[in-house]
Order: structure tokens, then C-alpha cells, then sequence
């Protein structure tokens, strides 16, 4: 069991938007009883000194600066700044790479903040309507859901090396294979930061069945920019360590937290919540397929963690340029980018993946497999294992 109160030594947790490792950063911020700070990026799974996406910063400075107040006892200031600090990231239209992404630094003096306030959606019939609406929008609604394997296939890489083809692409597809509730245009900027909640009074006709959440934002050209996104084992809606089967067609309410994220949507953007009971390959499929029953109303809500932006936020201290030592001398041999394509097949998706430089095709209708006639090569334990026919 994690037991957070037993570390007891000073914690810079430092991680990026596009990584698959932030939850950590705000949980660590939380748990740890001894001296601590956060820093998130925007970047992927790479150190913030070669960050992509950009702004990269001075890390290695950074560094030196606890590591001296921590370490020697020398006075850097480190530890009088505020204990959070995050790129706030603007919104951007959706596309499978970012060489940057346009925001600005934000800071909270402590985590959780009490400036963070929640701010509450209910789910009503393809709609999200704020909560303090005053209206009968929200009179429940059963909406039904059959889970197709295609969906998650625009879900993007589940840990972002910063590579050409990594990030989500538009999720128009993926929201037209789900339920989806969508927001009236805002009338003012709103900005989000830490862990949004989707609670959802939901049935299956199954005894095993996940639900997949996803917020996105919508511009108004109607593209769909992947903010964040969870997912629930629904034998895990009461625990982790014993799962218990659902009782077919009986109604439970579940609470799906998404991924802590930080984004600004402007004026005339919409929010939009997608749910679907499959997503691969992010999550094994149920073992058959599942319909899933969401009813709208009071009891299904969203509920975004709101920040107000805050004055100090325009002197915080600027981080020191991006440095580091000159790289080891290589030999390529060969080719190490990877990427990876939608396209259709026989009027089914297919996924194709390219690794090792691009000479091993990974093209899939199903996960490992080449589709068409001219053989297949499957990944087997980091080895590829090529041959012919179907497999």
C-alpha cells in the first residue's frame, strides 16, 4: 500500500502536460508531510531542458538550486516561491505533434489550492448545462452506447516521447463512437487546473464492463482538441483490491477522475464530455461486448476545477535558458523515430505503427497484425517476428 507519510525528505517533483506520469506531481503535493514542490511543463517524457513541446527551461539550473539549499545550506530563494508552479496552456487545434504550445506560467503558493473552485456541469440529452442554470434541462434520459473496438484508436501514444505523430489527433471520430454532452459556447475565458470528475449514474448488460471519459474542447470550426481523459473498471467502482461483477441492467453511480491537466478556453469554445464503454488500445477490451447506459441529470455531472488567474502570476521568477552538456558522440546505424497512422481497411480502421526507423510496419485491423496478403509482423517481446498469412 502507498504510504506517502513515510517520506519524510525533501520532494521536487517535476513532470510535463504530455507526459503520462503528472498525477503524481499534485498526489505527491498532497500526501508528502515533509518540505515540497511541484513543477509541470508541457512537455512529454523527455527532462524540461530539452523539453518538447516547447518552452524548455534552465533544469539543470533549477536542480543546482535545491540541490544547494537542500544539500550545502546555501540561501537560493527556492524555497520562499510558491510551492506549485504550471504552464497554463492556451488553446490550440488539435494535431498528432506540438513543437510548442502558446500559454504562460501560473503558480499556487500551496496544493491542494484554496483558490481552485469546482464548477459543475449536469449532463442532460447531448448537452452540458451549468449547474446553476435555471431550467428543467435536466430531466433524466436513458441514452444507450454499444461499444465499438474502433474507439480509441485517435487516443495517441499513452507516453509522449515528444515524436512527430505522439499526440491525439481531432477527436470528431472518436466523440461520433461515443455519448457525447457538449457545452454552449463560453462567454468569458475559463481556466481549469488539477483533477476534473466526471460522475456518471450509469447500467451494463454485462458483468464486466469500463467506462472511458474524455473532456474535450471544441472550437468553433467544430474541431475537437483531447484536454484530458480517464478511464473505470467497473467491477473497480467500490475497490481497487476486491473488484465485484456487475449486476446486469442495475443502475450504479461511478465516479470516472480524469488525468490533472491545466488549459484555457476562450470565449466561444465549447467543453465536451465523450463516454464509451471500449478503449483500445489504451484498455483491454471487456470480455463481451458491452451496451452502456448512461441516464442524464442531477445524478450524471462534470465538474471542472476552476482557477481564477491571480496578478503574481506575471512576476514570478523567470526560469534561466535551457542548457545542458554537449551530447555523447553517436554512430546511427539506424533510424529510431517511430510514428503511427489511421486509415481504413476493408471499411474497418486500420492502425499502422512504424518503429525501428520505419523498417518494421506494425499495420493492424486487430492489435500486432498486418492486414492484407502479404504477411504480418507481430512485436514479441521487444523481438519482430515476421512471417505470412493471417494470424
Amino acid at each position: 500500500m502507498e504510504c506517502q507519510a513515510a517520506i519524510t525528505c525533501p520532494v521536487y517533483a517535476v513532470g510535463g502536460w504530455a507526459d503520462a506520469y503528472t498525477n503524481a506531481i499534485p498526489r505527491l503535493l498532497t500526501g508528502l508531510p515533509g518540505p515540497r514542490k511541484g513543477l509541470i511543463g508541457p512537455w512529454a517524457h523527455l527532462y524540461p531542458h530539452q523539453g518538447v513541446p516547447e518552452p524548455a527551461i534552465g533544469f539543470l539550473q533549477e536542480c543546482l538550486r535545491w540541490w544547494d539549499y537542500w544539500l550545502k545550506g546555501v540561501e537560493t530563494g527556492i524555497m520562499d516561491e510558491p510551492q506549485l508552479r504550471v504552464w497554463m496552456p492556451d488553446a490550440v487545434e488539435p494535431s498528432p505533434f506540438y513543437a510548442e504550445r502558446p500559454g504562460r506560467w501560473v503558480a499556487e503558493p500551496s496544493w491542494p489550492s484554496p483558490t481552485i473552485q469546482p464548477y459543475r456541469y449536469v449532463l442532460t440529452e447531448g448537452a452540458l448545462t451549468a449547474d446553476t442554470a435555471d431550467t428543467d434541462a435536466a430531466a433524466e434520459s436513458r441514452l444507450d452506447c454499444l461499444g465499438a473496438q474502433a474507439t480509441g484508436i485517435d487516443a495517441g501514444v499513452w507516453c509522449l516521447y515528444g515524436q512527430r505523430t505522439d499526440w491525439p489527433p481531432d477527436q470528431r471520430a472518436e466523440d461520433g463512437r461515443s455519448l457525447t454532452f457538449t457545452s454552449a459556447p463560453l462567454t468569458e475565458r475559463m481556466e481549469i487546473l488539477g483533477f476534473p470528475d466526471v460522475t456518471l449514474s450509469v447500467a451494463a448488460d454485462r458483468p464486466n464492463a469500463l467506462v472511458a471519459v474524455r473532456l474535450c474542447a471544441v472550437a468553433p470550426t467544430g474541431a475537437s482538441t483531447l484536454v484530458t481523459r480517464g478511464l473505470l473498471n467497473l467491477t473497480h467502482r467500490d475497490s481497487h483490491e476486491r473488484p465485484t461483477p456487475l449486476e446486469p441492467g442495475r443502475r450504479y453511480t461511478v465516479t470516472a477522475r480524469l488525468d490533472a491537466t491545466a488549459y484555457a478556453l476562450p470565449p466561444g469554445h465549447r467543453w465536451r464530455v465523450a463516454v464509451s464503454p471500449t478503449y483500445w488500445p489504451w484498455a483491454w477490451p471487456s470480455p463481451e461486448p458491452v451496451t452502456l447506459s448512461v441516464f442524464t441529470g442531477e445524478a450524471s455531472q462534470l465538474t471542472l476545477p476552476v482557477r481564477t488567474p491571480r496578478p503574481q502570476d506575471a512576476e514570478l521568477r523567470a526560469f534561466e535558458p535551457a542548457e545542458g552538456a554537449a551530447p555523447a558522440a553517436v554512430e546511427a546505424l539506424r533510424g529510431h523515430e517511430r510514428g503511427h497512422g489511421v486509415s481504413r481497411c476493408r471499411d474497418r480502421p486500420r492502425h499502422t505503427q512504424r518503429r525501428d526507423g520505419g523498417r518494421l510496419p506494425h499495420t493492424c485491423g486487430r492489435a500486432g497484425v498486418r492486414c492484407g496478403e502479404h504477411g504480418h509482423v507481430q512485436h514479441r517481446g521487444g523481438r519482430a517476428v515476421v512471417g505470412h498469412g493471417a494470424l
